[in-house]
């Protein structure tokens, strides 16, 4: 025994009918259609009267249809204090390029304490030329700096370079 599924392309509602496999090859035939199971572990097994080429077609013009989200590509967030070590920069920095060769776009945020703001008033703005140096070419910058009202963090969108891109 199964559970068969036949849909009328007329009614809105499914026909289900549990039914012996000959009975539901047989009705499959008369309306010359084919059977696909839909979910055989369930007891009884639920068979669905379909025309399998026309399934297949219709699959087919959906993903043809369908947004392409495979080509967006995340943005990426890397995060840095002021005043950071030139090796932890440029650790940090060739990571940052790996995946602007990617075509990510990547968020750099700078954060500073009060200790480099005394040092140095702009040390967001100075770290930021230091990843930007780093960086060379191979993105640009889009927009300007976001920095709160103190100057102790700041934020920068970096999109990949096109005519550097590999």
């Amino acid at each position: 025994m199964i559970r068969l599924v036949i849909e009328n392309k007329n009614e809105e509602k499914s026909q289900i009918e549990i039914v012996a496999l000959s009975d539901a090859i047989k009705t499959a035939a008369e309306l010359s259609v084919d059977l696909v199971g839909i979910s055989l572990d369930q007891n009884p097994p639920i068979v669905k009267a379909v025309d399998h080429k026309r399934l297949l077609y219709e699959r087919s013009r959906s993903k043809a249809n369908s947004p392409k989200t495979s080509g967006l590509k995340v943005t990426k967030e890397f995060q840095f204090r002021a005043g950071i070590a030139d090796n932890d920069l440029q650790r940090k920095a060739a990571n940052m390029i790996s995946y602007l060769k990617l075509g990510h776009p990547c968020q750099v945020i700078i954060s500073s304490n009060r200790r480099n703001l005394r040092e140095d008033k702009d040390a967001v703005v100075t770290t930021l030329n230091r990843v930007k140096d780093l960086v060379g070419d191979l993105a640009k910058q889009q927009g300007a700096l976001k920095a709160n009202q103190f100057g102790s963090r700041g934020s920068l969108m970096l999109q990949p370079n096109v005519k550097n891109k590999k």
